[in-house]
């Protein structure tokens, strides 16, 4: 497994196109999901990173080598209150936004969730 982390989303890009040098293999969608979180958790004070994953597949049907990619905050401290806003900061949530938010007492059915990151 290797880690490449990025403080801003050009250098994201760069990166990519380096190693993808003809047409660009990633999702548009998938820059915008992460640069939301990116850009909440700078708002609210932290200092995010972009960080592109490769992980080797271990099972028959998903050998190879996979690329992700997402935002992140490297704080310890970072308030239940602002990861919940962090996670809930896109506006079409993945599976791994919807656990973490749940464990945070997000509940969508109650719709429970206010934009100032705070529990109804």
């Amino acid at each position: 497994m290797s880690k490449i982390e990025f403080d801003d989303e050009e250098k994201l890009r760069e990166f990519l196109r380096k190693c993808w040098r003809s047409d660009p293999w990633w999702d548009e969608e998938i820059i915008e999901h992460e640069r939301a979180h990116f850009d909440k958790a700078k708002e609210l004070g932290y200092n995010p990173r972009y960080l592109v994953e490769y992980i080797q597949g271990t099972n028959h049907e998903d050998d190879g080598i996979y690329q992700f990619i997402q935002a992140f905050v490297k704080h310890s401290s970072v308030s239940d209150k602002d990861l919940l806003a962090i996670c809930l900061a896109p506006k079409d949530l993945s599976k791994g936004d919807i656990r973490i938010a749940k464990r945070l007492g997000w509940k969508p059915e109650e719709n429970n969730y206010v934009l100032d990151g705070s529990l109804k």
